[in-house]
């Protein structure tokens, strides 16, 4: 009897322990799933959602950037003067304008460009050039005024201004200077029928300030 009782104590025993092993596994691993859950559960870092991050606006982003020709050397005084950065390098045809452009143009609101004087430009070349413009840009193109030729050629003036007022005329934020019709119509804008006497300097950059819907210095 003392044996029978003693295994039965023993069987008694290890029901037992067994019961309380899975209680203890259990609290250690409940403890370990808690914090991972925690961990789970705390809010992201505080930013704006990808897509909205995306469309977000550029931070530094400032004024009116000013590339030209000819003419923008002439107004370079009187547009700096009002607050526009005027692009150091001249621009002497369509390639030229679209190199500095990509490199240049991003940042900043208002980009105006006076391009046409020594190769002229057309409907594709201006096109390529919005495209590397951002959505919200202000885009600010000036008609562009050149002496006829004295061996009596052909002059690109008119072409090209068609196509810049046909295709800048057409984008949400595209802003035709029409300088050619302005100048011809007040001679005393200029000195010899293109380049710019003090007054004409003067009102050209009020023109571009007020176009390019900035204040001034902005």
């Amino acid at each position: 009897m003392l044996r029978w009782s003693g295994i039965v104590a023993l069987g008694c025993a290890s029901l037992a322990l067994g019961a309380l092993t899975p209680w203890v596994m259990s609290g250690q691993d409940t403890t370990q799933d808690s914090a991972l859950l925690v961990q789970q559960a705390a809010p992201p870092e505080p930013g704006l959602p990808i897509a909205a991050a995306a469309a977000a606006p550029r931070q530094g982003v400032q004024g009116v950037i000013a590339f030209g020709d000819d003419a923008m050397t002439d107004a370079r005084e009187c547009l700096s003067e009002r607050g526009v950065t005027v692009y150091p390098m001249k621009m002497s045809s369509a390639e030229d304008l679209l190199t500095v452009l990509e490199e240049a143009a991003g940042d900043h609101a208002a980009v105006f460009i006076h391009v046409g004087t020594e190769t002229g430009i057309v409907d594709g070349q201006i096109l390529k050039a919005l495209e590397l413009m951002g959505p919200s840009q202000r885009i600010v193109w000036a008609t562009i005024q050149i002496p006829d030729p004295e061996w009596g050629g052909f002059s690109f003036e008119e072409r090209t201004n068609a196509s810049i007022r046909n295709v800048v005329g057409r984008q949400a934020e595209g802003r035709v200077m029409d300088w050619n019709a302005a100048s011809a119509s007040h001679p005393e804008w200029t000195l010899d029928g293109v380049h710019m006497s003090p007054e004409g300097c003067r009102e050209y950059a009020r023109k571009v300030i007020k176009l390019s819907g900035l204040p001034r210095g902005a």
